[in-house]
């Protein structure tokens, strides 16, 4: 039921007729991403149907959790949010009138993960020139995920291959500055990333 103006509804009803306007049921089909590091902060996109009937009070929900900010309607199909620090594992997301405490229909799943931890790399050296270089990176954490990333000097980004928990590999392009030591790091999602190696 969409509410009407002050002034509106004076005017319905001097002239003795109410008008009401009903509104479909918003509903939630996906997110995207699905994971976000337990830090918080990642952007998520979520879509569905009939979201602009949504009021400027609609908050985010994960699993328990409140995001700090609330939704920002981006069009019908699709409300943003950020999410909140959590602990790891796979919550529901859904969305909540502040006001009314009321969640609309509908949910979907997503994974928060810790940053992964790297312990070494093998080989642990490469050509400087020609095509690059695959390495096996060893550590804990790794989670696989279409946005599991690798990290080298200058922000070159590669999609990294899951093998385990405990092993991925990035393929490495070669230097393109004077240096002979490159740094690299490891993301699950894309946007948390370990500690240099």
């Amino acid at each position: 039921l969409q509410s009407l103006s002050t002034g509106a509804e004076e005017q319905l009803r001097a002239s003795g007729v109410l008008h009401f306007e009903y509104l479909a049921d918003p509903v939630i089909d996906a997110v995207l991403p699905a994971i976000g590091s337990t830090d918080g902060g990642t952007e998520v996109s979520i879509f569905g149907t009939h979201l602009s009937s949504l009021p400027p009070s609609t908050l985010c929900v994960f699993g328990e959790t409140v995001a700090p900010w609330h939704a920002a309607r981006r069009s019908s199909t699709l409300i943003a949010c950020l999410s909140p620090s959590h602990a790891s594992g796979a919550v529901l997301v859904r969305l909540r009138d502040a006001n009314s405490g009321v969640h609309v229909l509908g949910g979907a799943s997503f994974t928060f993960v810790d940053v992964p931890i790297v312990g070494w790399i093998e080989p642990s050296e490469g050509c400087a020139t020609g095509g690059g270089t695959m390495v096996t990176v060893h550590g804990t954490g790794f989670v696989s995920s279409d946005q599991a990333s690798c990290r080298t000097e200058g922000n070159a980004i590669s999609r990294a291959q899951w093998l385990s928990r405990e092993v991925v590999s990035c393929f490495v392009m070669p230097s393109l500055t004077s240096s002979t030591n490159l740094t690299l790091e490891i993301s699950n999602d894309g946007e948390s990333f370990s500690k240099t190696v």
